[in-house]
């Protein structure tokens, strides 16, 4: 089971970093969003097959969800997005 303190620390030592982490109340960890802008298939965390996230937030806050794959996208990688996008660097 998915320590839930554990990601809130995680975030505790990022906001140290960088300045209070808040987000909106209502807010969504991830979402299914238009195509054409930041998307899953466009992150440093995606799969070769665009349907895998390596990202370890990620994971854990699927696992906080009890999803049963917790790496799996939950939609087509351009129709979704979440707080832990990286752009993946560009191909030259």
């Amino acid at each position: 089971m998915v320590n839930l303190v554990r990601i809130i620390r995680r975030y505790a030592v990022a906001e140290a970093a960088v300045g209070k982490f808040e987000l909106p109340e209502g807010h969504l960890f991830g979402m299914e969003v238009p195509v054409g802008g930041s998307n899953c298939a466009k992150c440093k965390f995606v799969s070769a097959d665009k349907k895998r996230c390596s990202s370890t937030y990620f994971q854990d806050w699927q696992k906080s969800l009890k999803v049963e794959d917790p790496g799996a996208l939950p939609k087509p990688a351009n129709r979704y997005c979440c707080d832990v996008f990286s752009a993946a660097a560009a191909k030259p």
